[in-house]
């Protein structure tokens, strides 16, 4: 969204609220751990399969920064269902280079690691994200 002065504002992550990167409980270093909920939240053709149990960690959000990456490159949604732990978890999605000619060698492979099923073999960290990007 952009105000009126022309700044831009980011909006609707789906879960507003503090989460603590809690490097204990057999998380690696620079890994969180997840928390749990109580409830799903989340806009449903961006939540990680993880978040319609209850799960939330660092890497749900990298789950959607796939998503929206996917959508940016390819014009789709990846899911266009939205059935998180049914199709999300299984990644059966179109490959991004099938839907967008040109894209650069390993992007299918970044969106890959983005929206890997299991959070903790997915990217890690938005910096982690952010260079395999800058590499493309």
């Amino acid at each position: 969204m952009i105000d009126r002065t022309g700044i831009v504002k980011v909006m609707d992550f789906g879960i507003a609220r503090t989460v603590r990167d809690k490097t204990g409980g057999g998380a690696a270093p620079g890994q969180a751990r997840p928390d749990m909920t109580n409830t799903i939240i989340g806009t449903p053709f961006y939540m990680a399969p993880e978040a319609e149990f209850g799960v939330l960690c660092i890497e749900s959000d990298i789950y959607a920064l796939g998503v929206m990456t996917y959508q940016m490159l390819t014009g789709a949604l990846p899911f266009p269902d939205a059935a998180p732990a049914d199709m999300n978890g299984r990644r059966e999605y179109p490959q991004p280079s099938a839907l967008a000619a040109g894209l650069p060698a390993g992007a299918d492979a970044l969106i890959g690691a983005a929206l890997e099923p299991d959070y903790r073999a997915r990217i890690h960290t938005a910096r982690e994200f952010w260079t395999k990007l800058a590499a493309l």
